[in-house]
């Protein structure tokens, strides 16, 4: 019986509801008193409050997909070793451009840069901080939390590559700071002569309740304006990373990164907008938007989101390194679609491991996987020596 089974979750909830009933309706009518009457009441009541939890818990997981199975829940490390399958081009390199840009005077100084108001600090460690960005082209501001790596500060004249991370739904860019710690992967993978340093960019496009599957629409609701999240991470907030941190302006040089629901994003971004972004490092993500009930901004089949149609016409030179388990529903069917539809130039990598649920200590191994590849795709992202 699995751990995800009706048996199971409806099982467990019965045992708990029996329990329940036998505390409340059997134990008080008898009539022996005494210590082992009262010590049995607690017993049972604890029971109870476990089994309660249990099922609650239990409940929870079958309809979010956190463990699905008990070897995952037993045994972490089964979901540690992946399959690695390659479709369209295989193993594709980005040619390298010398970087021949001059840092502007906002750019060599962010802690004078009133665009940040104020959060950088001076340090020569790693830093994140969090403003509030807004968009003319869009009509729409965000918090974006910004990763700037060791000896950013120091070295004024550096230009970086630059990853955009996209949190799920639901979710906030501090799951890249702390349940992720990103920054700390990028330096580690940095000390270690992994791969290059990086600026990490990372735009609220879920905040709170709302759903906007980074898609532009017209069609809001009663209490809620349309999401124009295209248009403001493409049109505002790109122009803004160049404008204020030294990025180096290649698009092999530009890289997404999404889990989940951020996962859909940083592939939709960079089939849409091969011209901005090079790669996407996707885990457990999908190539269709899926809509939050109440928040139906577009048609599902709305052409302009069906990543599979677009790869098959367009064949964007780009890659993408999609990572999930084979115990995760969620990617299954979009991303079958899209496989069969990817063609040379297109690079699509997926690495799959046999156990898992949809969460983020699934997907942490896989961003490091992506980064390795990343660093070998594109020369930007590589180590110096």
């Amino acid at each position: 019986m699995g751990i995800t089974d009706a048996p199971f979750v409806w099982g467990i909830t019965v045992i708990s509801a029996l329990f329940f009933l036998f505390g409340v309706l059997v134990l008080p009518r008898r009539r022996r008193p005494g210590l082992k009457k009262y010590l049995a009441q607690a017993l049972v009541f604890l029971v109870t409050i476990v089994l309660a939890i249990a099922s609650v818990a239990a409940w929870l997981n079958q309809e979010n997909q956190w463990y699905t199975s008990w070897q995952e829940l037993f045994d972490p490390s089964a979901a540690h070793t992946s399959s690695v399958e390659n479709f369209g081009a295989a193993d594709s390199v980005l040619p390298a451009a010398h970087v021949n840009q001059t840092a502007s005077e906002i750019q060599k100084n962010p802690i004078t840069n009133p665009a940040f108001s104020g959060q950088v600090k001076n340090t020569d460690q790693g830093q994140y901080f969090t403003v509030k960005v807004p968009g003319s082209a869009s009509s729409r501001s965000m918090d974006v939390m910004v990763y700037l790596p060791a000896g950013y500060l120091q070295n004024s004249d550096q230009f970086y590559p630059v990853i955009m991370g996209f949190p799920g739904f639901p979710g906030s860019s501090t799951t890249y700071s702390k349940d992720i710690d990103y920054g700390k992967m990028l330096e580690d993978k940095f000390n270690s002569g992994e791969m290059g340093q990086a600026i990490l960019v990372v735009p609220d496009v879920y905040p709170g309740t709302f759903d906007s599957e980074c898609v532009d629409s017209d069609a809001g609701t009663s209490t809620m304006e349309p999401p124009h999240t295209e248009t403001y991470v493409t049109q505002d907030l790109v122009p803004w990373i160049k404008n204020n941190l030294r990025a180096i302006e290649n698009s092999g040089a530009w890289a997404t990164s999404g889990y989940s629901a951020g996962g859909w994003c940083a592939s939709m971004f960079t089939v849409k907008h091969p011209d901005i972004f090079g790669s996407a490092l996707v885990q457990a993500g999908y190539f269709e938007p899926i809509y939050t009930d109440g928040q139906q901004w577009l048609d599902s089949k709305d052409p302009r989101y069906l990543l599979g149609d677009i790869v098959a016409k367009d064949k964007p030179e780009v890659g993408i390194y999609f990572y999930t388990s084979a115990e995760d529903d969620l990617p299954k069917a979009s991303l079958g679609t899209f496989k069969e539809a990817v063609q040379a130039p297109t690079e699509l990598v997926v690495a799959t491991v046999p156990v898992g649920g949809h969460r983020v200590d699934v997907w942490i191994p896989g961003i490091g996987q992506g980064l390795d590849w990343l660093a070998h795709r594109s020369p930007y992202f590589a180590h110096a020596s």
